[in-house]
């Protein structure tokens, strides 16, 4: 019965860590690619910042709001590369200013022309800045990097409340002709 217990409880202290310390990529590939300016995020769960919008989700009568903020990480995320950025995200919140276009509904853009920033964190992550200087709508983002590859992204905007991003960091694939 003892051998039992003792198996039991270390089982069940392996898969606790085992999923707390889940690695998305190395840490001298992770150093490498965020210097050269060459990842990408893939973004799992939506975080937005304004109360009233979590209240309406919640109001999802099979649902809670956390479940409907999950993504789909081949669909949404940010590409870094060092001509360009390129950032497909969806928004959940207010805009100031309305538009006219129906499929201008998330945060989709290109920029050929931004700022960037990376600092090294004491824990051995990164917090990478970047400001567009092309994208009417967006004036920073930010990219808060552990050293196992787990991130989180802020958009600061000029006509929408801000929203926030957790995901992960991957080396941008290879374009093959």
């Amino acid at each position: 019965m003892k051998t039992y217990a003792a198996l039991s409880s270390s089982l069940m202290f392996l898969t606790i860590w085992s999923c707390s310390s889940q690695t998305h990529i190395l840490p001298h590939t992770l150093e490498k690619i965020t210097e050269q300016k060459h990842f990408s995020f893939k973004a799992q769960r939506a975080h937005p910042t304004n109360q009233d919008i979590r209240a309406v989700m919640n109001t999802h009568p099979t649902h809670s709001s956390a479940r409907l903020y999950e993504l789909n990480t081949e669909t949404y995320g940010m590409d870094v590369k060092e001509k360009e950025i390129t950032v497909y995200l969806p928004y959940y919140g207010r805009r100031f200013v309305a538009t006219m276009d129906p499929n201008d509904n998330g945060l989709n853009f290109t920029s050929n022309h931004y700022l960037y920033d990376k600092k090294t964190t004491k824990k051995g992550g990164y917090i990478i800045t970047i400001t567009p200087k092309d994208a009417k709508a967006v004036q920073k983002i930010f990219i808060e990097i552990s050293k196992n590859g787990s991130a989180y992204l802020s958009v600061q905007a000029n006509d929408r409340i801000p929203i926030s991003y957790s995901g992960y960091i991957t080396e941008v694939k290879s374009e093959t002709k």
